[in-house]
C-alpha cells in the first residue's frame, strides 16, 4: 500500500500519496472534445425537451439535433431553428407545473436495489464492487452500469453505498463523528469510524488504533471524510440514475443514439439511446443550481409560533435544481458565487395554496454590504406563478447573497408558501 500522511486541519482531513494518480473521472472542458458527425441523428424522440440559453432564457423545443457546434429544433409552434451550439447551457426536460409539480419526476426509483458511489465532485454512479480487487490498495474497483469497471483512488470518493440494512432493522440516529473520521455502517445498523484503509472483498478501517477487516457483504455503506471537490467540464443526468461528468456528448448513427465520452479519453465511449439521457450541462462551472448552495433563514415574523425551515426536495433531480420551498413568510439568504451575473427559477404558489394564498415575493442582492432590489412580485390564486430572470448587477466586495422575503397579502399569512422550480444561477466565465 501506497504510504499517506494523515493531516487534519480545520476539522478537515486532507490525505497526500506519494503518488496519486488523477482522478479517472475528472471532466475536461466540452470544447476540446472531438469532432461531432457532420449530420447528426435526433436527439431522443419528438418529446418535449427544454434549453437553456447563455441568458438563462429557457425554449421549449422538440425534435432536438445536435453536434459540437450548431443545434436544430422545432419551436413551441413547430417552426424549424438553429442556433450556435456554444448559446446553449443546459438541455432539459421541462419544468413540471401544477398538481403533478408536486410529485417529483426522479429516478431514484431505478436504482433502489442498486449500489451507488458518489465522488467528492457529486457525481453519482449506480453500480456494485468488482468481483476483482483494485490493482492498488488506495483504490476501489467499481462496476458502473454507465462506464463498466473502472478503478476510482479512494481519495476522490464521498460515500459508497452498497446495500441497503437487513430488513426490520432500525437505523438509530448517528451520533456525531468528527469530520476527520470515515465510517462504515453494517447491515445490522452498528457503525465502525475511523479511517478506511482499502475497500475490496474486505473493508478495512483503523479505528483507535486497531485495524479490524470487515466482509463486504457485512457492509450497507461506507462514508469518507474526503474534501469536496469543485465540479467542471460537462455533465449528464440519465434516466438510469447516473450522473456523470464527460468530455463529450456526441451522436451517432441514424437511429437517435447518444455517443458519450468519458473524461480525457480514458475509457472506451459508450452508446446509448439518446432518450435515455434526461439532462446535459455543458459547463457546470458556469451554470450551477440554487438548491445546492448554502443558505440561512435570517427572519420569520414573531406573530407565528413556528415557521418550518425551507424544504430543498430531496430526488434526483435534472441539473441538481431541486425544487425549494418557502413555507411561510420568512426571509432566506443565499450565499451565491461572487462571479454570479444572473438567476433565474419559476416561482408558484403551489396549488393546494391559491385558496388564502397570497403574498408577495421581494428579491433583493447584496454584494459587499450593498444592498439591491431586484424586483417584487405578486403571487395569488389569479397569478399563480412567475418566470423570474433577473440580471445581477455588478459590485465590489467578496461576499454575494440573494435575499427573498415572503410578504403576506391582504388574506393574512395562510397558505403563504413558494415553490421555486428549477432555480439557476450563471457564473460570469
Amino acid at each position: 500500500m501506497k504510504q499517506r500522511e494523515e493531516f487534519v486541519c480545520a476539522g478537515v482531513r486532507r490525505v497526500i500519496a506519494a503518488a496519486i494518480a488523477p482522478c479517472f473521472i475528472a471532466a475536461s472542458a466540452l470544447a476540446q472534445s472531438p469532432a461531432a458527425p457532420a449530420n447528426p441523428a435526433p436527439f431522443g424522440d419528438a418529446s418535449l425537451r427544454v434549453i437553456v440559453l447563455d441568458t438563462l432564457e429557457q425554449q421549449s423545443v422538440s425534435g432536438l439535433w445536435f453536434d459540437q457546434n450548431a443545434m436544430q429544433f422545432r419551436d413551441a409552434q413547430g417552426r424549424p431553428q438553429r442556433l450556435e451550439r456554444r448559446r446553449v447551457l443546459a438541455v432539459a426536460p421541462p419544468a413540471p407545473t401544477g398538481p403533478r409539480a408536486d410529485r417529483h419526476l426522479d429516478a431514484l426509483a431505478a436504482i433502489e436495489a442498486e449500489g451507488l458511489l458518489v465522488t467528492t465532485s457529486g457525481e453519482r454512479l449506480p453500480g456494485a464492487l468488482h468481483t476483482e480487487p483494485a490493482s492498488d490498495d488506495e483504490q476501489l474497483a467499481w462496476q458502473s452500469t454507465l462506464w463498466g469497471v473502472m478503478e476510482l483512488d479512494l481519495e476522490r470518493i464521498r460515500s459508497v453505498r452498497l446495500r441497503d440494512i437487513a430488513p426490520g432493522v432500525e437505523l438509530a440516529e448517528p451520533a456525531e463523528r468528527s469530520a476527520a473520521d470515515d465510517r462504515i455502517t453494517l447491515i445490522n445498523a452498528d457503525r465502525l469510524s475511523g479511517f478506511v484503509e482499502s475497500i475490496g472483498e474486505q473493508v478495512v478501517i483503523e479505528s483507535e488504533g486497531r485495524i479490524s477487516s470487515v466482509p463486504s457483504e457485512r457492509v450497507a455503506k461506507i462514508e469518507l471524510a474526503n474534501p469536496a471537490e469543485a465540479a467542471a467540464g460537462a455533465w449528464v443526468w440519465l434516466y438510469s440514475g447516473a450522473v456523470a461528468a464527460v468530455e463529450s456528448v456526441q451522436l451517432s448513427g441514424d437511429e437517435a443514439q447518444a455517443r458519450l465520452i468519458a473524461a480525457a479519453g480514458r475509457r472506451p465511449a459508450i452508446e446509448l439511446p439518446a432518450s435515455d439521457i434526461r439532462a446535459i450541462n455543458f459547463d457546470v462551472a458556469r451554470l450551477r443550481p440554487l438548491a445546492v448552495m448554502p443558505f440561512a433563514v435570517i427572519d420569520a415574523p414573531g406573530s407565528r409560533r413556528w415557521v418550518p425551515p425551507p424544504r430543498v426536495h430531496s430526488g434526483n433531480a435534472p441539473l441538481d435544481a431541486a425544487d425549494i420551498e418557502l413555507p411561510g413568510p420568512m426571509t432566506v439568504e443565499w450565499d451565491l458565487p461572487p462571479a454570479a451575473e444572473r438567476f433565474a427559477a419559476m416561482a408558484e404558489l403551489p396549488a393546494d395554496s391559491r385558496i388564502w394564498g397570497d403574498l408577495t415575493l421581494v428579491l433583493d442582492l447584496s454584494r459587499g454590504g450593498e444592498t439591491t432590489r431586484l424586483g417584487a412580485f405578486e403571487l395569488n390564486q389569479s397569478t399563480p406563478r412567475h418566470d423570474l430572470n433577473l440580471l445581477l448587477p455588478a459590485g465590489r466586495g467578496e461576499t454575494t447573497r440573494l435575499l427573498m422575503r415572503i410578504e403576506p397579502g391582504p388574506s393574512g399569512p395562510i397558505q403563504d408558501r413558494v415553490v421555486l422550480r428549477r432555480a439557476l444561477v450563471l457564473v460570469r466565465k
